[in-house]
């Protein structure tokens, strides 16, 4: 019978060494292409929260200074009886990690019946209006901005009775919508990311019902600069995003005319 001769010890340790070198290999590997996986979702995620936030300012930018049939400028009577200051000028404001706005809602009634006095208004019922709201009546001449004392509701017609005259008796098919006041911003949120870091949102504030409401996560600061005519009034706006997770931190940038 021939001799078997079995592996030395030297030899036993060279293939216990390279069988970890070759795991731990592999899990080096392994570990990379995790974080890299992880590194692509947290790139997508951020790009998709960027967009989405980006998409969703320009919505409401797009109508800063609406009042239905009538073009914004410094010499359209617009009467403001409420404590809301809204103008020509004002229409974007940049502040510090915020923009405020305002504009008419897109969605409106119209008049019904054409004015006999100062204060009633009979209007259609596709918007039901409350007492809480701040309206803007509207035409192609003159526009009104007020709070009503009192609304009535009968099968189609709403009467809304104003707090104040209005400066003009409008007639049929004038539009009535409610004024929107707006401030976006960027604030932390009560959540935290795994390494303990908190989570950054962009909101919205509506500034006459006071309520805040949590648009995109992620979005860590929100810059802006606003052009400005000769005349003082905005132009247009940038828009600088920047997104934040753990391991990545990326700026987006928008421009919009008005």
């Amino acid at each position: 019978m021939k001799n078997v001769r079995g592996m030395s010890l030297i030899e036993l340790m060279f293939s216990i060494t390279l069988s970890l070198l070759i795991i731990n290999i592999c899990i080096a590997i392994y570990l990379t292409a995790q974080k890299n996986f992880s590194l692509q979702n947290d790139l997508s995620a951020l790009q998709e929260n960027a967009r989405t936030a980006i998409q969703l300012m320009k919505n409401d930018i797009k109508q800063v200074g609406y009042i239905g049939c009538p073009k914004l400028t410094s010499d359209f009577p617009l009467i403001n009886h409420t404590s809301y200051t809204v103008n020509w000028k004002n229409k974007i404001v940049q502040k510090s990690q915020a923009i405020n706005i305002w504009h008419g809602s897109i969605s409106h009634v119209n008049l019904i019946k054409s004015m006999q006095n100062d204060f009633v208004l009979y209007a259609t019922t596709e918007q039901h209006f409350s007492s809480q709201d701040i309206l803007i009546i509207s035409d192609c001449y003159s526009a009104d901005i007020f709070q009503p004392e009192s609304i009535l509701f009968d099968e189609n017609i709403q009467t809304i009775i104003t707090s104040q005259p209005l400066s003009s008796r409008y007639q049929t098919d004038a539009e009535i919508f409610r004024l929107e006041v707006k401030s976006f911003f960027t604030n932390k949120t009560n959540r935290f990311y795994p390494n303990g870091k908190p989570i950054y949102a962009l909101y919205i504030l509506d500034n006459i019902n006071h309520h805040k409401r949590e648009l995109v996560e992620s979005i860590e600061s929100l810059k802006t600069k606003i052009d400005l005519n000769s005349d003082q009034s905005p132009t247009g706006i940038s828009l600088e995003l920047n997104a934040l997770t753990p391991f990545l931190s990326k700026t987006w940038y928008s421009y919009l005319s008005l």
